[in-house]
């Protein structure tokens, strides 16, 4: 999922169905990975600034999330999402 084996080590996948450069993420979804977010931070005990976008951690200049779901994932991390 974040293109090379070495990238993929130590990591978890998410996915959202949808092509936000576009369109915003729906409410319920936007809900849903915050809640997931912060189920698997608790769990594994990882900061919420270590949470990255695939366009973080991509050197190909990738879009992905697209612009949407990064101000999400961004407000997210900054703990203002209002879901």
């Amino acid at each position: 999922h974040a293109g090379s084996p070495e990238l993929n080590v130590g990591n978890i996948g998410i996915a959202l169905i949808g092509d936000f450069t576009v369109s915003q993420p729906t409410a319920a979804q936007k809900k849903a990975l915050a809640e997931l977010l912060d189920s698997l931070c608790a769990r594994y005990r990882v900061p919420h600034d270590r949470v990255c976008t695939h366009k973080e951690i991509r050197d190909s200049g990738t879009e992905c999330p697209g612009p949407a779901l990064q101000r999400v994932v961004e407000q997210w991390r900054r703990g203002t999402l209002k879901t």
